[in-house]
């Protein structure tokens, strides 16, 4: 199997979740300068993928530039600050109890999808049209990126999940006997 020549990454623009996407396109650019980057996100992020890129260049000279692509909606964070009513930061700083579960749940499911229906379409959309443009060998989406996720599903792309969590963080939830309440510590 060849090579990717042309790669996309689909990230949200808060750091915590970016920054191993950023990592992940400057040793590519070391290591294979020949491979053309995508880097798909919010308008906050752009300077941190310009600096990456112009970092990894000095270290690599004939790696080509990544290519940033805005995507122009509203961001998760924007949608979030946005709506107060969503209840996220009074559950931020809550405790987690048994009794508060339901909400916990509510909450975390907004966290996710913050948007309204129109938001949720235009993000849809905008990510749909880029994945459509770049045509890329191989894609990297990061987990909570779920509107990125779902346009890569409905479009049939083969994609791989990027993030700076680890396996537990992800499968604790289907461990029998509800261990993911009692087994693991948070």
């Amino acid at each position: 199997m060849a090579a990717p020549k042309k790669i996309l990454f689909l990230s949200n623009s808060e750091l915590g979740q970016a920054n191993c996407f950023l990592a992940t396109s400057h040793a590519l650019m070391l290591l294979r300068p020949d491979i053309e980057i995508h880097f798909a996100s919010y308008k906050r992020i752009r300077k941190a993928v310009q600096s990456t890129s112009d970092y990894a260049r000095t270290l690599q000279p004939k790696a080509n530039p990544i290519i940033f692509h805005e995507i122009k909606a509203l961001s998760n964070q924007e949608a979030l600050v946005a709506r107060p009513e969503l209840g996220v930061w009074e559950f931020m700083r809550s405790r987690p109890t048994i009794r508060n579960i339901p909400t916990i749940l509510r909450v975390l499911s907004r966290i996710f999808i913050p948007y309204s229906g129109e938001e949720l379409v235009l993000n849809y959309r905008e990510i749909e049209a880029i994945v459509n443009e770049v045509k890329a060998d191989a894609t990297a989406v990061d987990s909570f990126f779920t509107v990125a996720t779902t346009v890569l599903r409905t479009l049939d792309v083969k994609f791989t999940v990027l993030s700076p969590n680890t396996l537990k963080d992800f499968l604790a939830a289907i461990q029998p006997r509800g261990a993911f309440f009692w087994k693991y510590p948070m």
